[in-house]
């Protein structure tokens, strides 16, 4: 099944970035994600695929809790920070 792919973080501040933060913005550029300065915002979705639920298992066990959701089309989004 297709997803759209979103972080909830959006603000990733490089300047005093510490190591933990250094990891996360590493993953997510190898996710895809493109930064513009120290924002990763919405406009940075990307598809993705995922076929099984073992998959999804081992996406939630690299990259922490997950939200799924339907806003139109499938979505999967990497909880990495606070949301309302």
């Amino acid at each position: 099944m297709k997803f759209r792919l979103f972080v909830s973080g959006m603000w990733y501040p490089r300047e005093h970035a510490t190591n933990e933060q250094e990891r996360t913005m590493q993953e997510l550029v190898e996710l895809g994600f493109v930064f513009n300065g120290d924002i990763c915002g919405s406009e940075s979705s990307r598809p993705i695929e995922m076929s099984t639920l073992d998959e999804l298992v081992e996406f939630v066990k690299k990259h922490g809790q997950v939200i799924i959701g339907f806003d139109g089309e499938p979505s999967i989004e990497i909880y990495n920070s606070y949301r309302e």
